[in-house]
């Protein structure tokens, strides 16, 4: 394993405006197993969207307009600073982006996305940041420069310059080099993506879990029923979130009927406040999650919108969870309740994911783990707001690891009964 410690510089402004940052300067610091120094990678980058960089931007930086003129596009600099990782790596050999703070990443993908170039290389990543602050019991993470004073180390060279600040990175890293969280999903990619071709016939669920998610790349298409009679006291209309105390189930009351209803019937009753107490919640459960100002904004619209019926509501979550997971919107709705008794080429899958299930590990719930916002022993298969607040553009990368887990178990089960 390598440890690539990186610093990203890029526009900036003095006052907040709604420009997008561009990359224009690259540092890092490659270190092995050992906690030895490998190499070091600088290089300038030259901006496209606002190639005039603002006073405010070379005063914080020292970087000046004649330094980004005379330098490399972003897709040449990435292309130099990856052939440079490759060159510190053995044959075969992974490597961590290490980075304080979740910032360097997301700009990495926001350029490469501008620039219609692959994202798959930025999957192995932590926050040291967040990890410092975890090892430190911090109420919340601290800016490198006052990291490195409570450390009683110097800050050598410029801040704000991206080698200088990927060594000094570099040197606090070095001082918890034994204690850091690796997930294991990062450095383990399995081979196999076992898939079908067969339609699965889903409920629609409120916020799903992950396992739901997991389906959407297991089959090309989901057939999502919504003339099925309605379930209490189902994933269609409660998820799971993780409070600094304990998983919080969030449900949306709905107005019941004097009988049984189609689910494509349900009315959502907001005469009960459950808006303020899902919002609070979630909140409280992920307001100090590296991804939730990207994507909070996004939900809180859906959710007041006050969509009459469940359906709807549920059907936009389910459309704008897809678009941040990257994941293809394969599905359509049922025009009539599915009796697949001779129905060929579908599977069933109404209710086969359910809260009555917990959360035990068993192979459908089982999930790689990343890093969560509490707790030291990971919850598997919580609402996929836990996963896009934590992961942010990496949630698919974990989806796909998810799926080759459940593959591999599924295997070795049905090989173990077999030798039986």
């Amino acid at each position: 394993m390598v440890y690539i410690i990186v610093d990203l510089e890029a526009t900036c402004w003095e006052k907040r405006e709604n420009r997008p940052s561009e990359i224009i300067e690259i540092g890092a610091v490659a270190i092995n197993n050992e906690g030895e120094w490998i190499d070091e990678f600088a290089c300038f980058v030259k901006p496209v969207i606002h190639p005039i960089l603002s006073d405010f931007c070379t005063q914080l930086t020292s970087i000046n307009q004649t330094m980004v003129d005379g330098a490399p596009g972003f897709p040449e600099a990435l292309e130099a600073f990856r052939n440079w990782i490759t060159d510190c790596t053995a044959p075969e050999e992974p490597y961590l982006l290490c980075s304080w703070g979740h910032y360097d990443r997301v700009q990495f993908k926001n350029d490469c996305v501008w620039h219609q170039l692959d994202t798959d290389w930025l999957a192995s990543h932590i926050s040291l940041k967040h990890q410092y602050a975890d090892l430190k019991n911090l109420r919340r993470p601290i800016g490198m420069k006052k990291a490195l004073r409570q450390e009683g180390l110097k800050l050598e060279g410029t801040h704000h310059r991206g080698l200088d600040d990927a060594q000094n990175i570099a040197k606090i890293f070095l001082n918890y080099f034994e204690f850091l969280t690796i997930p294991a999903y990062k450095n383990q990619i399995l081979p196999m993506l076992e898939k079908t071709e067969d339609t699965l016939v889903l409920d629609l669920q409120y916020l799903p879990c992950i396992a739901y998610f997991v389906q959407f790349i297991k089959f090309p298409r989901i057939c999502l029923d919504i003339y099925e009679n309605y379930e209490k006291q189902s994933y269609r209309n409660r998820c799971y979130v993780l409070l600094s105390n304990k998983v919080e189930s969030l449900t949306v009351p709905v107005i019941k009927g004097n009988r049984k209803q189609l689910y494509k019937d349900i009315k959502i009753d907001y005469n009960q406040k459950w808006l303020l107490q899902h919002g609070r919640s979630i909140s409280s459960a992920y307001g100090k999650a590296p991804f939730y100002e990207y994507f909070a904004d996004d939900f809180h619209q859906v959710l007041h919108k006050k969509h009459p019926y469940l359906l709807d509501l549920n059907l936009e979550l389910l459309t704008i969870c897809l678009k941040l997971l990257n994941l293809s919107q394969n599905f359509e709705l049922s025009n009539n309740y599915l009796n697949l008794t001779d129905l060929k080429g579908f599977q069933e899958g109404r209710s086969a994911i359910h809260p009555k299930k917990g959360f035990a590990p068993d192979g459908q719930y089982d999930t790689f783990n990343y890093p969560q916002v509490f707790g030291k022993q990971f919850v598997p298969n919580l609402s996929v707001l836990d996963l896009l607040f934590c992961e942010g553009p990496n949630a698919g990368f974990v989806l796909k690891q998810t799926l080759n887990l459940q593959t591999t178990q599924t295997q070795t089960k049905t090989r173990d009964t077999e030798k039986t």
